[in-house]
């Protein structure tokens, strides 16, 4: 269905004779909306049309279909409006930027549609969210009214890998928003120095995408909780399944029902839950369960400032219809609290609330390819319009900067010691993730090549001691597996470029020894040479990012010169074309790897 295509016959799609209020109350919003700043907004209603506001870079078209719309706005305010909108009452050609539209105009917005007749509404919904207490009762039946909707909801458009419900971290623009997901773990993880000695406490358990990706990769211990029915029994299944049900504990507890200690604590997009009164309990609930040298790392949506205190006792849309209960804290109320109730000590804080909307434009586009399945599930109309509402809306305030979310590093009362690690730098995606892993494929291939040269059988097994010494030596104990899959992908990805040019006819064997060693599928010593080059690349990491095409040189280079001293150790002739393609070839990999790298660093 179009924007501007009828509504299905579920919905108020009729235009209804104007009665006297709504005659008296609709000029008065006109003359609101053409105060709009930074834009402008084209209102079509049966044969009139309105073109309001001082114009500028974001321009909305709004159709009235139902003029009940203009009483519900004007006595019931913004969230009215959202309401209308469920009814199907109005279409847009922009919702996301109608949304930034309405939130670059902010103070008017709070000023005029949600003053004045709404008034009274806008003071019962107050009463009605104070009542939404995040008691311990409270917060099960919060929690219930959004997360128990159904797992195969949310499987819809969440990332198909780890199920994350929260702002993915893209580390360059094409991204996947699976890839996106796991780049946001892996921040996390850096941020916390992971490893296999840790235990750590996740508050907030989802659908279990943080734990198994820690306990997989990262091989700690793992303690996360919920208190939604449907997640837990997702997760449950989702930990069996993966056979890591002696890594993970798996609970069903409130945040402050929890006992023990733990060195590592992460809670992504919890602290919305809480709610505004309970922020000092959660955060000195977190100071009790860290031990004094520990890391906390959080995941939070925040709000402005400056909109902080009146934001915490309104009803807007979001905690009418999707999170009830809920809160945006501040980063001055966070630290407020961290200060009077807390020893905690912040490290470190990170904006990426743009990599928010990127998130929930990819969740809407996956929601709405899988409209025919929604509806499938039981949902009606009124309830997708409802979601593609809130996705967009969410959206238009992150791009809009009035909600952000940033990841805190918190350090313990007894400080966060130095563990040596260089400041700022983590794991990057694809091939660069870990130098240590093209280094592997060089001495891999070095070992290789000194049994081709000795010719012997027994020489043959210094191969798989050459790695396994450097795996040992090098490679912290929870990365060798991840070590040993980069190691993998990158001699299969030499082995097809390079068996691929032997099998063109790129060279032959010259000499007249019909040893095993000159049958090879492709000449070693490139093999020995180039991963060793691109291992100095990924050491000069910062500097290489700023100039690619230095890096695709460097492939462009090497790749023919170690091609040519294999030929002539292994007696082969090449043929004239292989060491320019080797050129192109390794170059341009090279550059690839380069770029991707700088996608990452500025994301």
């Amino acid at each position: 269905m179009s924007q501007f295509e009828p509504a299905p016959p579920t919905l108020a799609t009729t235009r209804a004779p104007a009665d006297r209020l709504t005659r008296l109350l609709r000029p008065r919003l006109l003359r609101m909306l053409d105060k709009l700043e930074g834009g402008s907004l084209t209102v079509l209603e049966g044969r009139e049309r309105h073109v309001l506001g001082k114009g500028g870079a974001r321009n909305v078209t709004l159709r009235i279909h139902d003029s009940r719309a203009w009483r519900r706005m004007a006595l019931g305010g913004t969230v009215a409006a959202a309401e209308a909108y469920m009814d199907g009452q109005w279409e847009t050609d922009d919702l996301v930027g109608l949304v930034r539209l309405f939130a670059y105009n902010l103070e008017q917005v709070n000023d005029s549609v949600d003053s004045g007749t709404s008034r009274l509404s806008k003071w019962a919904l107050s009463v009605a969210y104070a009542l939404a207490r995040n008691t311990l009762a409270g917060s099960k039946r919060n929690i219930s009214a959004h997360y128990d909707l159904g797992n195969d909801l949310f499987e819809l458009f969440l990332d198909r890998e780890h199920r994350m419900y929260s702002a993915a971290v893209f580390p360059y623009p094409e991204a996947s928003l699976e890839a996106a997901s796991t780049h946001k773990l892996e921040k996390l993880f850096n941020l916390l120095e992971l490893g296999p000695q840790h235990h750590l406490l996740e508050i907030g358990t989802g659908w279990g995408g943080l734990a198994i990706h820690a306990a997989r990769t990262r091989g700690c211990r793992v303690t996360t909780t919920t208190i939604s029915d449907e997640q837990h029994a997702y997760t449950r299944a989702r930990i069996a399944a993966e056979g890591l049900e002696d890594r993970i504990t798996l609970l069903k507890e409130d945040y402050r029902a929890l006992e023990g200690r733990f060195d590592r604590i992460v809670s992504v997009e919890m602290i919305e839950a809480v709610g505004h009164q309970y922020l000092p309990t959660y955060l000195k609930t977190l100071e009790r369960l860290l031990e004094p040298s520990g890391l906390i790392a959080l995941q939070a949506i925040t709000i402005r400032d400056q909109r902080f205190v009146a934001a915490s006792r309104e009803m807007d849309f979001i905690k009418r219809y999707i999170f009830p209960g809920g809160f945006l804290p501040s980063h001055a109320a966070i630290l407020s609290a961290m200060q009077q109730d807390t020893q905690l000590n912040l490290l470190q804080l990170e904006d990426i609330g743009l990599h928010y909307a990127a998130t929930l434009k990819a969740w809407g586009q996956r929601f709405e390819a899988r409209l025919g399945e929604v509806y499938a599930q039981g949902y009606d109309e009124r309830f997708v319009r409802m979601w593609r509402y809130y996705l967009a809306y969410c959206e238009g305030g992150f791009r809009e900067r009035t909600i952000g979310t940033c990841q805190l590093l918190l350090g313990g009362a007894g400080g966060a010691p130095d563990t040596g690690g260089a400041p700022g730098l983590g794991r990057l995606n694809m091939l660069s993730e870990r130098p240590g892993a093209l280094l592997n494929a060089g001495l891999f291939q070095l070992g290789w090549f000194c049994c081709v040269l000795a010719g012997s059988t027994v020489a043959l097994l210094a191969t798989p001691l050459i790695l396994a010494v450097h795996l040992w030596l090098i490679v912290p104990t929870s990365e060798r597996l991840r070590e040993l899959r980069w190691l993998a992908a990158f001699v299969a990805l030499g082995m097809v470029v390079d068996g691929s040019l032997s099998l063109a006819g790129g060279y032959t064997i010259t000499s007249d020894t019909p040893d095993w060693e000159h049958w090879l599928p492709l000449p070693v010593w490139m093999w020995c040479l180039w991963p060793l080059f691109a291992s100095t690349i990924h050491h000069a990491l910062r500097w290489l990012w700023q100039r690619p095409w230095l890096a695709a040189a460097g492939g462009a280079i090497s790749a023919p010169l170690s091609y040519y001293g294999g030929a002539q150790l292994a007696n082969v002739t090449l043929a004239d074309w292989l060491l320019p393609a080797q050129a192109l070839i390794w170059g341009g990999l090279c550059l690839g790897i380069a770029r991707l790298q700088g996608h990452a660093e500025r994301a």
